[in-house]
């Protein structure tokens, strides 16, 4: 058949639908070949704040509230139409997992609790089912879609899990500090000597509270994150392991030698490379959604006519 010909056949059969639906309905989206009638996208809207208790005070919110809705609805239409066209559909074990996500979330232990629930809260069943089912269709499609644009490899897994180590890891620190505020310069060189003497000493035996050279005192960090010291101690903390002593370091306040008692992580802390690579999935897809969406909407006729 001549390409004029079929082209002309397809933009025929699609404005015919768009007609037909004008008829009856005023359009409210037309997304490649969808078509959503203004009353059809009322009660998407309508089930969204139901679902979601959205409350809207005023004109202002409602504005807002509709420009994000509308944009979130093009979008999912966009997804939903490129995974039609890769056949991707919800499988049992799909539909299985939504059913006890259903029943976790309202409380209920079968369908007819369920349908009793949903009703009293003045939401339809079907209308429920179908949101729901589009929503993890819609999850399926990305994760399937985008796992194949990026990759994570095993040095950003072990990247990260380095990177949630430092951040998560308890120390316990001992600080011999000497206070310079009202010291003059002669006493500031004195105490600044004093205080290599005594990172010299400290990394040989060990000191006490009750034991420290006289003008300093030991001041002492329980189990504490890397993030709660000051910035003049991270530099050095970080870089540090057990029982390792610190040069001295200068602060407004006075002269402090550090020692890293001991470190260890929090209880229950876990960082397995299944979960992190879980997780660095989990960002690039997030990252790269908005790219592949820009592609969809250059790819497939968008026109809103709520804008």
């Amino acid at each position: 058949m001549n390409s004029r010909i079929c082209l002309l056949i397809v933009f025929s059969v699609f404005f015919g639908n768009v007609a037909s639906a004008a008829l009856s309905d005023k359009i409210a989206m037309v997304i490649g070949d969808r078509v959503i009638t203004q009353t059809e996208y009322d009660k998407k809207r309508d089930l969204f704040i139901k679902l979601n208790q959205v409350r809207l005070n005023n004109k202002q919110q409602e504005l807002q509230f509709n420009k994000d809705f509308n944009k979130a609805l093009i979008e999912q239409e966009l997804q939903l139409l490129a995974g039609s066209m890769m056949n991707i559909v919800l499988d049992k074990g799909d539909v299985s997992r939504l059913q006890k996500e259903l029943f976790v979330k309202y409380q209920v232990t079968s369908t007819a609790e369920l349908k009793q629930q949903v009703m009293e809260s003045g939401v339809h069943y079907d209308a429920l089912i179908e949101h729901a089912q589009e929503s993890v269709l819609v999850q399926k499609i990305q994760s399937l879609v985008l796992r194949n644009r990026f990759q994570v490899g095993e040095s950003e897994i072990n990247r990260l899990r380095d990177k949630l180590i430092k951040e998560n890891t308890l120390l316990y620190v001992e600080d011999i500090y000497y206070n310079t505020e009202k010291a003059n310069d002669a006493k500031r060189a004195l105490l600044l000597e004093k205080s290599h003497q005594v990172s010299g000493f400290w990394k040989k035996g060990t000191y006490q509270a009750s034991t420290v050279p006289k003008k300093s005192k030991m001041i002492t960090f329980r189990w504490k994150k890397l993030s709660d010291f000051p910035d003049q101690f991270k530099a050095t903390l970080k870089n540090m392991k057990d029982s390792d002593v610190s040069e001295t370091i200068t602060t407004d306040n006075g002269y402090h030698v550090l020692k890293l008692v001991k470190s260890k992580l929090p209880k229950g802390f876990q960082a397995s490379k299944e979960h992190l690579s879980q997780q660095l999935f989990v960002n690039k897809m997030v990252a790269e959604l908005p790219v592949w969406i820009a592609e969809l909407k250059e790819q497939f006729y968008v026109s809103n006519q709520l804008d």
